[in-house]
């Protein structure tokens, strides 16, 4: 699971804890709450992919959440982007998904095959796409290439462990850090779906990120399971005499109800 609600240097922030450039053990934390919050909520970064859906003969195609169409071909036939509509017309929520494609009424394609199997609908999936410029660029020597795992940026205050990053069209997974006097991060390339490539110095650098209730639902989860671990899964640090405190909640049930029920898509 490559979809990341936080990052490290935001959770380090939120505690106070400046101690760290970066946490093992804190990337591992963010990343078991974002897997908890996918299960449970959805994906809130886009996944890259072909679905394919049995036809429905009408003019109406159910499909699961998809935030953009790359193509989509029905029985053999590929249809144009003036041949379907992408409904609801305003997505269900800001940067979120569509749950239907109709066939334009002035479209000579008619209706959907009524088969099973038979419509591939490429694009991206998910509940949920932002990006936001980190404003800094890649500053490997020349580049950095279709397998590099090492990724040296102009300012690297700006990166953290836990980021998904945007360069051109692909996602990259930042997992460590590399060197922090050189601004290296060590990446996973070509993540959710998509695609590794090289890039070139001084390409723009984008970060995905999560609705801000998700994104800190994540945190909260992070840091409570980061201080229960280092409790040696006890749920208590410190001592009677000095004070003691306790850390039980890492899957806060009211929240992560809320988190479901807003991001809800009831189908008619």
């Amino acid at each position: 699971m490559d979809r990341l609600y936080a990052c490290v240097a935001e959770v380090m922030a939120d505690i106070g804890d400046d101690s760290k450039p970066h946490s093992d053990l804190l990337y591992r934390c963010i990343r078991s709450a974002s897997s908890w919050i996918d299960r449970r909520a959805g994906w809130f970064i886009p996944v890259t992919e072909t679905r394919r859906f049995d036809g429905e003969g009408g003019i109406r195609l159910r499909v699961d959440p998809l935030l953009a169409v790359t193509s989509i071909v029905d029985d053999a036939t590929t249809l144009s982007a003036s041949d379907y509509l992408l409904y609801p017309r305003n997505r269900y929520w800001e940067n979120g998904p569509y749950t239907s494609i109709e066939i334009d009424p002035d479209s000579s394609h008619g209706f959907w095959s009524r088969e099973r199997d038979v419509v591939a609908v490429a694009g991206r999936w998910g509940k949920y796409e932002e990006t936001v410029s980190l404003g800094v660029t890649v500053a490997n020597t020349t580049e950095i290439t279709a397998s590099g795992t090492t990724l040296k940026v102009s300012n690297g205050g700006a990166v953290s462990a836990g980021m998904v990053l945007k360069i051109e069209s692909e996602q990259l997974l930042v997992t460590g850090l590399a060197d922090i006097g050189a601004a290296e991060y060590t990446v996973r390339r070509g993540v959710n779906g998509t695609t590794a490539a090289a890039h070139a110095n001084a390409v723009a650098i984008s970060r995905y990120i999560p609705p801000e209730d998700a994104g800190y639902l994540c945190r909260q989860m992070a840091a409570v399971m980061r201080e229960k671990a280092r409790s040696k899964y006890a749920g208590k640090i410190g001592n009677a005499e000095l004070g003691e405190a306790f850390y039980f909640q890492e899957f806060p049930k009211d929240p992560i109800k809320e988190i479901v029920r807003n991001y809800k898509i009831t189908r008619l």
